[in-house]
């Protein structure tokens, strides 16, 4: 793999790896609404329950089917994973060392803003922490005892404490995406005073929806008692 040196070409690769990242929650999303649907196709609050989870099981049994297409997926979505948290924290590590200083990290020289300061922790600690929790639980979870991924969402989310640190880490999320998303297409050079306030408001948009959608099938599911 050729890697970039400028920062130019850095910031574009982060630019698009994210995008594609966010097109991939909004696919995520779509498997969250199915998960809310009762066995004729109503909308339910009541997850975990009897009537709940066949259109999901459904859903999931279809992957299962085609584990090649599921597993290469899996690697491409790692891969884009890999380099937006590759190119982001080697931006940052240089930025820190074109500044010298510590303490000019707090002036907004450059455009610095509150949100952006914030980007390589909210990437590191909260996304970076999130996948690996999120892999450790349903990718390689109690699968021998819980064989079914909805009575195995059900045993995680039963549990409050999962829960706290999912709404956590999905407020991580949102943060980063909030900024991150108009920052992409500021780095693509995709800027213009008519249109660039009204991407800086979708993205606020799209990172409510994202925290919305993600973080009311835990708390759902915990509500009514797991599984």
């Amino acid at each position: 793999m050729l890697i970039p040196r400028s920062s130019i070409a850095k910031k574009a690769l982060m630019a698009v790896t994210g995008l594609m990242l966010c097109l991939f929650l909004c696919l995520h999303m779509v498997g969250n609404i199915v998960l809310l649907l009762n066995d004729d196709g109503t909308l339910t609050f009541s997850p975990g329950g009897p009537a709940s989870g066949s259109y999901f099981q459904w859903v999931a049994g279809h992957y299962a089917a085609i584990p090649a297409l599921f597993h290469v997926f899996e690697v491409l979505l790692l891969g884009l994973f890999g380099i937006h948290a590759l190119f982001g924290l080697t931006l940052w590590l240089q930025n820190i060392a074109a500044r010298g200083s510590r303490y000019v990290v707090q002036k907004s020289e450059g455009g610095r803003t509150f949100f952006s300061r914030f980007m390589p922790y909210t990437g590191l600690l909260f996304i970076g922490g999130f996948l690996i929790i999120h892999l450790v639980n349903f990718r390689f979870g109690d699968q021998d005892n819980v064989p079914e991924l909805y009575q195995l969402l059900g045993v995680v989310f039963g549990q409050w404490h999962w829960v706290l640190i999912y709404i956590v880490a999905l407020a991580g999320l949102a943060f980063h995406i909030s900024h991150g998303f108009q920052s992409a297409f500021q780095s693509l050079g995709l800027n213009h005073p008519r249109y660039t306030p009204k991407i800086k408001i979708a993205g606020y948009l799209f990172a409510g929806v994202v925290f919305l959608a993600f973080g009311i099938v835990p708390v759902l599911f915990l509500l009514n008692g797991g599984m």
